[in-house]
């Protein structure tokens, strides 16, 4: 599904809203905040995983296989599938409740800052992954 920062997209699987919304620069890094490089095109495609997928995390130099990421994460199989990912021109830019790639930090480069916004449709049935994944 594509998404533009005016926009949201709806993904019933997970019964969620999903929007992409520009941040002021400021040094506060939050869990889904990202940076595309300074006058990019902000326009973003919302899928699930796909074989081969590849991701860049937080504090690695090179990509590795998004399969073992999430492995590495201890999310469970049931769970992979369902979890969105943003992408920016075919890369991944954020594993929803997860981890923003290394790619898309905040730094002090020039750039353009966003916030991805996650809004649950049942609040009291739904609990983030990352969430499940601190109470392990």
């Amino acid at each position: 599904m594509e998404l533009t920062p005016a926009a949201s997209v709806y993904i019933p699987e997970i019964q969620a809203r999903i929007s992409v919304q520009s941040r002021p620069a400021t040094r506060d890094p939050r869990p889904a905040t990202f940076q595309l490089p300074q006058g990019a095109s902000p326009r973003f495609t919302v899928r699930n995983r796909r074989d081969g997928d590849r991701f860049q995390p937080l504090g690695f130099g090179h990509q590795k296989k998004l399969k073992d990421f999430l492995i590495d994460r201890k999310i469970g199989v049931e769970s992979r599938d369902r979890i969105p990912l943003l992408l920016w021109n075919e890369i991944i830019i954020w594993v929803a409740g997860v981890e923003v790639s290394e790619q898309f930090r905040i730094s002090d480069a020039p750039g353009d800052r966003y916030e991805v916004v996650v809004e649950e449709e049942n609040q009291e049935d739904i609990q983030r992954e990352g969430d499940r994944q601190a109470d392990r």
